[in-house]
C-alpha cells in the first residue's frame, strides 16, 4: 500500500474506532431514552466510515501493485 493512503487509512480507522466506542457506551447509557436512536445513528455512521477506510486500503494496494508492476517492466526493458 502506498504510504500516504496507509497513513490516512490508519488515522481514519483510529477515529472511527473511538467514535464507535463512545457511541456504544452512549447507547448503553441511553436505554429506554428516545436519544438512544441518535446514538445508534452515530454507530451506523462510524461503521460506514470504517467500511470506506477499508476501501481506501484496497485502493492503496491496487495502486501499489500497479506501481510495482511498472517498475518491474521498466527494469526488464532496460536489461534487454
Amino acid at each position: 500500500m502506498t504510504d500516504p493512503i496507509r497513513r490516512v487509512a490508519h488515522d481514519l480507522n483510529n477515529v472511527f474506532a473511538a467514535i464507535l466506542g463512545c457511541a456504544d457506551l452512549l447507547a448503553i447509557r441511553l436505554r429506554d431514552d428516545p436519544l438512544q436512536e441518535d446514538a445508534k445513528e452515530i454507530q451506523r455512521a462510524a461503521v460506514r466510515g470504517a467500511a470506506l477506510t477499508r476501501r481506501l486500503v484496497v485502493i492503496g494496494r491496487e495502486i501499489s501493485a500497479r506501481r510495482t508492476k511498472r517498475r518491474v517492466t521498466r527494469r526488464r526493458r532496460k536489461r534487454s
